[in-house]
């Protein structure tokens, strides 16, 4: 199945565009937020980030050409604090929440089309952790509703999930329940999640020899029973990725989860791009893994919908038609 370009690299519109971007499909468009590095030198740390004030740009894939690239300043001063970038009602939203020692959420941000506005964000207790230099993740899991998404939090190697959900006043986030040991494996830290039933799937990656993906097998909870257990994905093949898996992931309307392109080991430090492109299927049951038709061509950006997989890299914007098989 032919990948097609419709659109110039970033470059063409962004004079010096920042390395690595966010981006998120909302309607006909990709958007893309400016990540750009910061010290947290109080931690041995730093990450790349948008919070700090970068850019805003939008491709559009009918008229299949860039926006003019928007400019924004800094969401927030502190060091100790990170980001997670989602979609709710055809919106786009930046939650900030604790980096380090504490599930704490800070604040949440709504983009109008051309800047950030504070959302209200009802109270949500912070959730104390046993250390303080412990680094803290935050994963939105993919989900079949507009107005609400499951939030996966990793502080160490303790894994949680809270409810986060579109009120008339802001933004409420909840939580649910903590994945008890038996159910995670040892060093798991959750990398990504999809909604489906009343099932809530958790894909994880665990350190070691650096950190792997895990992808014969899922933490399965149970949001309203509060239960978990680890559950395998009894494939014959499935996707060599590693580190976080793949760099996009949607959950389609017919309830198959797609993940498309990642990177694979090699060696002891590098990899080698991958472009497949996977759905897993029987969420609700006994997952499996099927290869779809089609191959993202570079490494870069990648977001589904629309019923294609669109691909931003150095070389330009890429679609190819999304074939559930």
């Amino acid at each position: 199945m032919a990948c097609e370009k419709i659109g110039e690299p970033v470059k063409s519109v962004v004079a010096e565009p920042c390395e690595y971007h966010h981006a998120l499909l909302v309607n006909d468009h990709i958007w893309l937020f400016g990540r750009t590095f910061v010290n947290q030198p109080s931690h041995n740390w730093g990450h790349r980030v948008a919070l700090a004030g970068t850019y805003a740009v939008a491709f559009d894939t009918v008229n299949k050409k860039w926006g003019e690239p928007l400019k924004f300043g800094a969401l927030s001063e502190e060091e100790n604090v990170s980001e997670a970038l989602f979609v709710l009602n055809n919106t786009i939203f930046m939650l900030l929440f604790s980096a380090f020692g504490e599930l704490s959420m800070k604040s949440v941000h709504k983009w109008n089309g051309s800047a950030w506005e504070s959302s209200h964000l009802e109270s949500f207790a912070t959730i104390p952790g046993g250390d303080p230099s412990v680094r803290v993740t935050v994963v939105v899991a993919d989900g079949p509703h507009n107005d609400s998404k499951y939030l996966i939090s990793t502080v160490g190697h303790q894994i949680r999930v809270a409810h986060l959900k579109l009120t008339a006043n802001g933004i409420s986030i909840t939580h649910v329940l903590d994945v008890p040991d038996s159910a995670a494996t040892t060093l798991a830290q959750a990398v990504c999640g999809v909604e489906s039933g009343d099932r809530l799937l958790i894909g994880y990656g665990v350190h070691g020899c650096g950190f792997r993906w895990e992808k014969s097998h899922v933490i399965a909870c149970d949001p309203v029973k509060k239960t978990c257990e680890n559950c395998e994905v009894t494939s014959e093949n499935a996707p060599k990725w590693g580190f976080n898996g793949a760099f996009g992931r949607y959950l389609t309307t017919s309830g198959a989860w797609i993940h498309a392109a990642g990177s694979v080991p090699h060696g002891m430090t590098g990899s080698v791009f991958d472009g497949s492109i996977w759905a897993m299927k029987d969420l609700t049951s006994t997952p499996k893994w099927h290869q779809l038709q089609g191959t993202v061509p570079a490494e870069g950006n990648v977001v589904i919908g629309q019923g294609r997989v669109f691909s931003v890299d150095d070389n330009g914007v890429h679609s190819i038609s999304l074939a559930e098989n």
